[in-house]
């Protein structure tokens, strides 16, 4: 019987994503297995840290986020030390980590009607809730970079009612009441 083949997704432009959390010199490396030969983390048959950055000159991204390997790097720095070739196979870990949780989670951002049309003096308080608003050029950059971040927008009713105005009203309604009520007794 004959074995079924596994069939890999090839990310081509996986070195350059890996470029920007700092491994930059992933296609330098030749397999000579120096990094291997030094590394506590190498026993037996486990290729490691090579195996990761094989993965990672041939585009398996699939691979690679659902291995846990480079988590178990502890940036020794003794594979760098003696590439031949300057790879920086520690410097490829630690990409890795940076990578993993970086295309992951939800953006969640809640802005207030007051953002869109301000009252008046609210000046302050309205600008804050613009603010808010206007986070949503991290949005865009996530665009921008294909990321499966997901992004949740919400724009909620506004009150103009802040807990300073709230106190400030409490106290004018009361002196308010107690004039109102000092007047009637005077005019009775």
């Amino acid at each position: 019987m004959a074995a079924t083949p596994v069939v890999q997704t090839v990310d081509s432009d996986f070195r350059n994503v890996l470029a920007r959390f700092g491994a930059t010199s992933v296609i330098d490396c030749f397999n000579c297995g120096n990094c291997t030969a030094v590394c506590a983390l190498s026993e037996g048959n486990t290729p490691f840290p090579r195996k990761l950055i094989r993965y990672a000159q041939l585009g398996l991204k699939e691979k690679l986020v659902q291995s846990p390997e480079p988590w178990l790097c502890y940036s020794c720095g003794e594979c760098s030390a003696t590439c031949p070739r300057d790879a920086r196979p520690g410097e490829t870990m630690a990409a890795l980590r940076r990578m993993r949780p970086a295309d992951h989670g939800t953006s969640v951002q809640v802005g207030s009607a007051l953002g869109e049309r301000s009252i008046p003096l609210q000046s302050a308080y309205c600008a804050a809730k613009h603010a808010v608003i206007e986070v949503e050029v991290v949005g865009i950059e996530l665009d921008r970079e294909l990321s499966a971040v997901r992004r949740i927008n919400r724009l909620v009713p506004a009150s103009a009612d802040s807990q300073i105005q709230a106190l400030g009203h409490n106290v004018y309604y009361a002196r308010v009441a107690n004039t109102a009520q000092d007047f009637r007794r005077s005019i009775r």
